[in-house]
């Protein structure tokens, strides 16, 4: 096998791995079909359709964050759901590309039901993206490359936390 070949063949084994990776962490890149833990942002996803918490950005921030297509989506739709090894595969290619990166990390709640419920799941995705802030910065994120918001968003079924690279 020529040296061109070999270089083909070890890319080819790095992306099984990585996908392997993010399938057992719940991850669908391909079709809406798969585990909706995590999946790309589609564009209906990224309607104007959100409100902001008193202490994140305006709303015309939000929006303006929103609009962009996330390094990931985590959404909580069910207890204990796994997004660590994911997480840190994404986080791990972003720097890779660009060491002095900067994240902006969103908690996203349905608006769904009255505004009680409204109420406990923005609360439940604010806790969703404080974990998620303590993974990345585990991972050895500096806190001050992260921003935190939240928003909420008529077309999510569940909560979901959003990471978006600045």
């Amino acid at each position: 096998m020529s040296h061109v070949g070999g270089r083909h063949f070890a890319a080819w084994c790095h992306l099984g791995v990585m996908a392997a990776a993010m399938l057992l962490a719940g991850c669908s890149f391909l079709s809406d079909t798969a585990d909706p833990v995590w999946s790309t942002l589609s564009e209906e996803d990224a309607v104007k359709n959100s409100t902001t918490t008193p202490d994140a950005p305006s709303a015309a921030e939000v929006a303006n964050i929103i609009d962009r297509r996330p390094l990931v989506i985590i959404r909580f739709y069910r207890p204990n759901v796994r997004y660590e090894e994911a997480l840190h595969t994404a986080i791990s290619r972003a720097l890779e590309r660009r060491p002095d990166v900067m994240f902006d990390l969103v908690a996203v709640a349905p608006q769904l039901g009255n505004p009680s419920q409204i109420s406990l799941h923005t609360e439940a995705s604010k806790r969703n993206a404080d974990n998620v802030f303590r993974s990345l910065t585990g991972m050895g994120v500096p806190a001050e490359r992260v921003s935190l918001s939240a928003t909420t968003n008529a077309i999510v079924q569940s909560d979901e936390v959003r990471l978006y690279v600045r």
